[in-house]
């Protein structure tokens, strides 16, 4: 199986990083586009990464194909243009999915057109599309994120069901995102300042964390490619965000950012 640019994961999150406050002058990050709304998401082509998917906030999926110096809007078939997440296939790149307002959409021509996988899911449009992540061994498994629930499927998106037994209920269970291991043996899901872990495909679960941070809104949730014991957790909060690092797979953790300025 072909394998992504090792640093990709990480890239977005430093791109998150770097958007989300000033920096001197000459550190700072320059807008590429697609302008007219929030950048919510963003995919790159697991062996081309001049093609870049970015999901926006009310204005539906753009596809770059030259490395983001020009956009092109793929939603055809979308009826929520709503993005929260995007998943690209790792063996068919062609094959993406996105949590949109509206539920999972997937293509399967490199957006050209869209059509529902939400057999499963909750689809109120008032339920957060929290986090998506794919199997890189076995693409399609996928797991979701609402919040509320952890789902799973195992037919590229046709059906899905509650992977979340283990985990706290009410907003203690709250989940905001997913990181995977590369190889798939180990699951992430991060939370209102816990990080839980599940070795054995979501079937069971338990927190890996001491309570990081109170009261502060979770962020991102991404595992180091190249060292996988190292895990990154952002909160969001300024009071009490920042980043936190783990380097022994989560066990322990070091605040190593305290908050964005």
């Amino acid at each position: 199986m072909r394998r992504p640019h090792p640093w990709a994961t990480l890239a977005v999150l430093l791109f998150v990083c770097g958007i989300a406050s000033p920096a001197p002058a000459q550190d700072r990050w320059v807008s590429i586009g697609p302008d007219g709304a929030p950048v919510s998401a963003l995919a790159i082509h697991p062996t081309n990464p001049s093609i870049v998917y970015a999901g926006m906030h009310s204005q539906g999926v753009y596809r770059s194909a030259d490395g983001a110096s020009s956009w092109t809007e793929v939603n055809s078939g979308l009826t929520n243009l709503s993005i929260h997440r995007l998943a690209i296939d790792p063996d068919v790149p062609s094959t993406i999915y996105a949590a949109t307002g509206g539920g999972v959409y997937r293509t399967a021509n490199s957006g050209g057109s869209w059509s529902a996988a939400n057999t499963g899911l909750p689809t109120s449009p008032n339920v957060e599309r929290y986090s998506l992540v794919i199997d890189p061994v076995t693409p399609s498994t996928l797991y979701f994120s609402d919040g509320v629930g952890v789902y799973r499927t195992i037919d590229s998106g046709d059906h899905w069901a509650r992977v979340d037994t283990d985990l706290p209920a009410g907003r203690d269970g709250t989940i905001y995102s997913l990181a995977i291991h590369p190889s798939a043996a180990t699951l992430y899901a991060g939370g209102r300042g816990r990080v839980f872990r599940s070795t054995d495909r979501g079937e069971h679960w338990v927190q890996v964390s001491v309570d990081l941070h109170q009261n502060a809104g979770h962020q991102e949730l991404v595992i180091d490619p190249v060292v996988t014991t190292t895990l990154y957790y952002s909160g969001n909060e300024i009071s009490s965000g920042g980043v936190w690092r783990s380097r022994d797979g989560g066990v322990t953790w070091t605040h190593v950012l305290e908050r964005f300025s």
